[in-house]
């Protein structure tokens, strides 16, 4: 039920995202977008729980690091996207990208691939 929520607010990103575009900077989309993202996530995450992890250098630097270049930077440049190509377009595009990244792996290190998959009793 969660990935049709996400999937819902998604496709909400897309079509608004294409429209405020035009008109506001990729910049200012995406901070109000990952504030209103963390203000939702903060209450349900139950990250409290786990605060003594925080302190830990390696959790803070892989967690920035995560957060910038996984989600805003991606973020950034995807909004800056959507000025330049049609909401459909981006939509089906990145449905495709997890595709094609599981395809690069398999093909690139099947080892690892199949190592993950008998970690997670995958059967195909």
């Amino acid at each position: 039920m969660v990935g049709v929520g996400a999937g819902f607010f998604y496709s909400l990103y897309i079509i608004f995202g294409k429209v405020v575009s035009q008109k506001y900077h990729a910049l200012t989309i995406t901070f109000y977008s990952m504030l209103l993202g963390a203000l939702f996530l903060l209450p349900t995450s139950s990250l409290w729980v786990k605060k003594e992890l925080f302190l830990e250098s390696q959790v803070l630097i892989y967690g920035i690091g995560l957060a910038f270049f996984v989600t805003v930077l991606a973020y950034i440049v995807y909004t800056i996207g959507l000025k330049y190509v049609e909401s459909s377009k981006a939509a089906i595009l990145s449905t495709i990208e997890p595709v094609v990244a599981i395809s690069v792996d398999f093909w690139h290190y099947p080892n690892i691939f199949f190592c993950y998959l008998n970690y997670t009793k995958i059967v195909f």
